[in-house]
């Protein structure tokens, strides 16, 4: 068994390997590594594990962010630990804490998706909402709850309108970034999103809705052979019929006609409103497991210590003062800025 990073040119192999595995949406596709390094400049690390035929028989993709005190933390793409065997499992852990201690990282969070393993860093698992797509639009809309259908007629009725295309994409981030910053909630670049379709054109979809002409809501789509992922959304309705649930039916309208037999609607905590819309739809709330592993960092000395933490305190307070407070272009920023000191995807 040999265990190393993969390269450009294994990316294909890459991701039909994870294309392999039952109902994963393509979360741990090698194209998402590609979107953090050209997005935000982070350093990258697919590690690959190869059998002596030079086979994939597991993968673990990493990137390093760097916490607002400086020091160096490593995290996997999100459903991204995937082995034939618990042996490629640990080898993957092996080489990963390996590059822990040589990039002198704090922390490891790496997850495994839907599959508990038995390894001991296991802590309490986030929840998702998984959607079983029937190929029959008729059945499939009369599998969504009946609050959920009713909703989907309102907006209708109220004049909303649904349009999909990637060339929606600056049409969905200026509502995607105004409802976030309206949240206080951290948001990505413009940059994030053109990377997005610049490396995954063929696997994305921008729904928005409208009304009277005005974009109030919209969702991205990243999809594969035969599941999907519903990554990014929002809506700015104050008041009023909301375009959620007609857009969700939109997408899973897409989803049928295109083949998807699965939807992974996104973590959220449970018995949240989000959450809650999610499973009205019918869908199966699941557990996202992951793993914690922490390092002791080099030492440094007392007073360089102590210039990180205020550094680190300064840099928290200043930037969550600007998002709350700030003018529209600096809570932007520091909105963005935030987003960068924990997992990108």
């Amino acid at each position: 068994m040999q265990v190393r990073l993969a390269t450009i040119e294994d990316s294909t192999r890459w991701n039909d390997y994870c294309q392999k595995q039952a109902n994963l949406p393509p979360l741990p596709n090698y194209e998402w590594l590609q979107v953090f390094e050209d997005t935000y400049g982070v350093k990258i690390f697919p590690i690959v594990a190869l059998d002596e035929s030079n086979e994939i028989r597991g993968l673990l993709p990493i990137y390093q962010i760097f916490d607002y005190m400086g020091n160096p933390n490593l995290y996997s793409l999100k459903n991204s630990l995937i082995a034939d065997d618990i042996d490629t499992i640990h080898k993957l852990i092996g080489y990963t804490e390996q590059l822990a201690q040589e990039r002198n990282a704090k922390q490891v969070i790496i997850t495994s998706g839907y599959h508990r393993l038995e390894l001991p860093n296991h802590f309490m698992p986030i929840q998702t909402v998984t959607l079983d797509i029937s190929p029959n639009e008729d059945e499939m809309w009369m599998f969504i709850r009946g609050k959920a259908r009713n909703m989907i007629k309102k907006a209708t009725k109220d004049g909303i309108v649904t349009k999909q295309g990637i060339h929606h994409l600056k049409e969905f981030y200026e509502m995607y970034s105004q409802r976030m910053l309206q949240k206080g909630v951290r948001i990505h670049s413009l940059a994030y999103f053109e990377n997005i379709v610049k490396y995954m054109e063929n696997q994305t979809q921008f729904f928005i809705a409208k009304r009277d002409g005005e974009t109030i809501g919209g969702m991205l789509l990243v999809y594969g052979k035969d599941t999907g992922a519903y990554v990014f959304g929002g809506s700015l309705v104050g008041r009023g019929t909301s375009p959620n649930q007609l857009l969700l039916w939109e997408m899973i309208r897409f989803s049928i006609k295109n083949g998807i037999k699965n939807l992974d609607l996104g973590e959220s905590a449970a018995g949240s409103g989000v959450y809650n819309f999610k499973v009205w739809f019918g869908g199966t709330p699941r557990d996202i497991h992951y793993y914690k592993f922490t390092y002791e960092p080099k030492k440094k000395s007392k007073i360089t210590h102590l210039i990180q933490v205020l550094r680190g305190q300064f840099l928290r307070l200043t930037s969550f003062a600007l998002l709350q407070y700030g003018t529209p272009g600096l809570k932007r920023k520091a909105a963005i800025w935030k987003r960068q000191k924990g997992p990108l995807q």
